[in-house]
């Protein structure tokens, strides 16, 4: 008895307990190197994969003509990858071009790495992609299979099992009934130069400025109080926020902050309201205030996003009481509130050429907040120097709302990736990005513009005798919620010419020092000067130009 207690307890320990209760399980590599859970209802199945010993796994749905499947590995720095793909008969992948299969969650615990997942049962639910199949009733053939190589381009050890993914008691297999999309039928009480769709079919926002004050109208389906206002970070706490409703035809609104859960009434009221009314189940308010306060407890409005926060009740107040608990009527977003630029469109050039640099297919950790780099060589094809005379960041919606801003990085003159060899990951624990990769070119944030295009006269280098070969692109993950991290794809698209224009663009990167030497404000000052000197040696050397001594 002794013996074969011992043999269960290692058996057990081999085992990893899934994330949920899973109604099937399948061992694929014994013992224990690769798992399958799965679940399903009428709609969708969701797996859980859990493989150990080895880098990546692949997992799918075996066809005719191709085999349906998922890629997945995770690094030792946390950071993976997961990628819907077809396997071809001659074991090679190729990358569909859209995802079909959703990522859930991914981590390692212990030797154990776990990726859950889940698709459509039909994929005409979501697309009408002919890169992926359909899953069957009855007996399929599942593909598997392992490996230990960094990013396999190639399955050469392919496994296949038969195996009954779908019950019957389920059917029939359908697809999700689509939710009816809201609409809030009210129009506001004037022309706005801007509207932005807090929660679509539910809260709207509008809104025009001058230099010196805001006009804010929002419309809010409910009979409850509203909430509006800003957020240092978007949490609630430390917020400049207005709440009103409408009470037996008596209008209350009120200036606050929030301190913790606690939503107080200013002492001065530095938002006015222009106009309330509730109609229909719609309630609106009209709102100004000055841009630039001197009060301690509202925000400056400046240029750029700052992060705007909303919340609904669906009752009013009791009398003589206070708004409740908002539920998950609430939200926060950023927001460019006041233009500071247009766009400067212009035409393609005749010969333009288009370069993408792109990252995709990254799994990212459970962080609120993560820096990752990934670095690209310039392709040796460009003999010849090109100007680039306009860039655009394009990131999916899925993606988009977790973008906080991207910066692309030149390394020195002479490093092409390779001695010392650059590897992809977090940013400020790179000491290459740190020490050979550190010149700043181009960048994008939350709220500016996607597409960007340089004056028509000057370009930015690339290729041909230009001094450097190797970039860095930097992407700046926002997770509030610390969610699974996933990219699905971000892209910097370059549009280059050949026909170089008169001026060059170039990078002159001026500041301080980072540092308790290099920026020290000590206690109690009003204002603080800070003084920074360059030798004139050093400018001339630059810049080619004299200065003036400090």
């Amino acid at each position: 008895m002794k013996f074969f207690f011992l043999i269960f307890l290692i058996k057990s320990a081999l085992s990893l307990a899934p994330t949920e209760n899973f109604t099937y399980n399948k061992t694929l590599i014994a013992p224990d190197l690769f798992t399958v859970f799965w679940k399903h209802d009428s709609v969708e199945v969701t797996f859980e994969i859990h493989f150990k010993n080895s880098k990546w796994a692949m997992f799918g749905i075996a066809g005719t003509n191709f085999s349906d499947v998922v890629i997945a590995w995770l690094n030792d720095d946390r950071t993976g990858h997961f990628s819907d793909q077809r396997l071809m008969p001659n074991n090679d992948l190729i990358l569909d071009s859209e995802h079909n299969w959703m990522l859930v969650d991914a981590f390692q615990k212990d030797e154990t790495k776990i990726f859950k997942f889940k698709r459509f049962i039909n994929l005409s639910c979501k697309s009408n992609s002919h890169e992926d199949l359909n899953i069957g009733t009855g007996l399929i053939k599942i593909v598997f299979s392992t490996g230990r190589n960094s990013d396999p381009v190639k399955i050469l050890n392919r496994n296949q099992l038969d195996l009954e993914l779908l019950s019957d008691t389920n059917g029939p297999y359908t697809c999700p009934v689509p939710a009816a999309n809201q609409v809030l039928n009210s129009k506001p009480s004037e022309n706005y130069a801007n509207i932005f769709q807090l929660i679509p079919g539910v809260y709207n926002l509008y809104w025009n400025y001058t230099d010196s004050e805001i006009t804010f109208e929002v419309h809010c389906k409910t009979s409850g109080w509203v909430g509006f206002g800003f957020s240092p970070n978007g949490g609630m706490d430390k917020s400049d926020v207005v709440v009103g409703w409408i009470s037996g035809g008596k209008t209350n609104f009120t200036d606050r902050h929030i301190q913790g859960r606690s939503v107080i009434v200013d002492q001065k009221q530095d938002w006015h309201l222009l106009k309330s009314y509730e109609s229909d189940g719609i309630s609106v308010f009209k709102f100004k205030r000055s841009i630039k306060l001197c009060d301690a407890e509202d925000s400056i409005i400046d240029k750029g996003t700052p992060n705007v926060i909303f919340a609904f009740g669906e009752q009013d107040p009791l009398p003589g009481q206070d708004i409740s608990y908002h539920q998950s009527n609430r939200g926060s977003t950023k927001i460019n509130l006041i233009t500071s630029s247009k766009v400067n469109v212009q035409d393609d050039e005749p010969d333009s050429e288009v370069l993408d640099i792109t990252i995709q297919n990254l799994v990212l950790p459970k962080q609120d907040t993560y820096y990752y780099c990934k670095g690209f060589r310039v392709p040796k094809n460009l003999t010849q120097k090109r100007h680039i005379y306009k860039y655009e960041f394009i990131f999916p919606e899925i993606n988009y709302q977790r973008m906080h801003h991207s910066l692309l990085y030149e390394c020195e003159p002479g490093y092409d990736g390779e001695k010392p060899k650059y590897e992809d990951g977090e940013c400020y624990t790179n000491s290459i990005k740190g020490s050979l990769c550190q010149v700043i070119s181009l960048g994008w944030a939350v709220g500016g513009e996607n597409v960007f295009y340089f004056p028509k006269d000057a370009g930015y280098p690339m290729g041909g005798d230009t001094d450097y070969s190797y970039l860095v692109l930097e992407l700046h993950y926002d997770n509030p919620n610390l969610d699974i991290g996933f990219i699905e794809k971000a892209s910097l698209r370059f549009h280059l010419t050949k026909k170089l224009r008169q001026k060059e663009l170039g990078v002159l990167t001026l500041g301080t020092d980072p540092s308790l030497y290099g920026i020290a404000i000590p206690p109690k000052m009003d204002r603080l000067s800070i003084k920074n000197y360059c030798f004139n040696d050093c400018l001339n050397q630059v810049c080619k130009i004299n200065f003036k001594k400090s």
